[in-house]
């Protein structure tokens, strides 16, 4: 890639962080209701403390206040664990501030700088197997409007994608590398690690992809049956787990947690049928929990600018899946293009199931789209230019 285009994307990327908290700064009570500005204000103590009393500054992200102890890892509310997502961005904060004389927006552009090494190492990864298409890439890993926004805030999202990107990244350097790949692996677990505070359901959903991509390396397998058939060894586990262990029950917990989302609902909440601990309504469910998560807002939702965006982004993403079936050429023989589309149908069908709230689906979802847009452009005809 050229440096005068990384250098363009890198602004780009820190012109959408800046907008980003303009944005939520013009919010009622934005200290306590944006967590961006919450993570930057609650950093400001913690820098503070930082200076005073470096022990406690390092030992308090382990204090838990809960009578349960480290229990409840996969819990939404009243968790250490629930808790540790924020208190990381806030520590994360906490260190930018050193450098940054304690300015939010300043603070954005080292946010972006970090996370910036998601999308780069997306479009190192895609680059290698879709040579010539540069400048689809480029549109894919970089441009795509949701993705910029929410994943250049100062958020989890852009850390959360950039690990994602490493993974798929170090699998693709593993398989093509001689030898045990001991040290991609451990890079791997330890983005794995680092998720599973942060958004714990995408840690475990990267796990099946993970093994489909290992057993095409170990045993030669077609990548398309390998994906086949871990995912429906683990889709069966899904539901027959609860008849070994009554405690492991992942329906239950699905039905829960999106009775939690529903009781929140929020401005943008949209109708959402009640999802029972049983496969008959998980299977019954499925076209609304696609439809959530694909194909919302509607151009009639639309209530401000933000929902205008994000309709005209799934009109168009609309587009792209009829080209790439009509146009398209073949790419599911590639097993990160495999990774990339299994995993995001998993995330998409988890969001779809689970939250019935319209801005938070959008932002969900933005670090899935780079994913699986970027190899469906890949795979388009050259019509416009073939080199950056």
């Amino acid at each position: 890639m050229p440096a005068r285009i990384l250098i363009l994307l890198f602004l780009l990327k820190v012109f959408a962080g800046v907008i980003y908290g303009f944005i939520y700064s013009r919010i009622p009570d934005h200290k306590i209701y944006a967590d961006t500005w919450r993570f930057y204000y609650e950093s400001l103590d913690e820098t503070d403390l930082l200076f005073h009393d470096p022990v406690q500054y390092l030992t308090n992200i382990f204090h838990n206040p809960y009578n349960r102890g480290y229990e409840r890892l996969f819990s939404g509310t009243h968790s250490y664990w629930s808790d540790l997502k924020s208190n990381i961005m806030v520590k994360l904060v906490s260190v930018f501030n050193i450098f940054s004389l304690r300015n939010y927006y300043i603070n954005a552009i080292f946010y972006s700088f970090l996370t910036f090494f998601g999308p780069v190492a997306l479009y190192r990864l895609y680059v290698t197997i879709f040579p010539g298409k540069n400048f689809y890439l480029l549109a894919g890993c970089f441009l795509i409007p949701s993705f910029l926004y929410w994943c250049s805030g100062i958020h989890k999202d852009g850390l959360i994608f950039m690990a994602i990107a490493f993974i798929m990244y170090n699998m693709q350097q593993m398989n093509a590398e001689k030898g045990t790949g001991f040290k991609r692996s451990a890079y791997i677990i330890a983005c794995l690690i680092f998720i599973l505070p942060m958004r714990n359901y995408v840690s475990v959903a990267l796990i099946p992809p993970l093994l489909a991509w290992l057993m095409i390396k170990k045993f030669k397998q077609r990548p398309w049956l390998s994906f086949v058939v871990v995912y429906s060894f683990f889709g069966t586990l899904f539901f027959i787990t609860r008849f070994f262990d009554p405690k492991i029950n992942l329906p239950l917990s699905f039905s829960i947690r999106q009775a939690e989302f529903i009781k929140l609902k929020g401005n943008s909440y949209i109708e959402t049928t009640r999802l029972k601990p049983g496969f008959k309504s998980f299977v019954n469910n499925l076209p609304e929990a696609l439809n959530h998560s694909l194909l919302r807002p509607y151009p009639t939702e639309v209530k401000n600018v933000q929902y205008l965006l994000a309709a005209i982004e799934v009109i168009a993403f609309i587009i792209l899946i009829i080209m790439f079936l009509y146009k398209g050429k073949r790419v599911f023989d590639k097993p990160s293009v495999l990774f990339a589309f299994f995993f995001s149908l998993s995330l998409f069908m988890i969001i779809g199931y689970i939250i019935p709230n319209i801005g938070a689906i959008v932002r969900y979802r933005s670090i899935l789209l780079p994913l699986t847009i970027a190899p469906m452009l890949a795979s388009l005809p050259n019509i416009f230019i073939k080199r950056p």
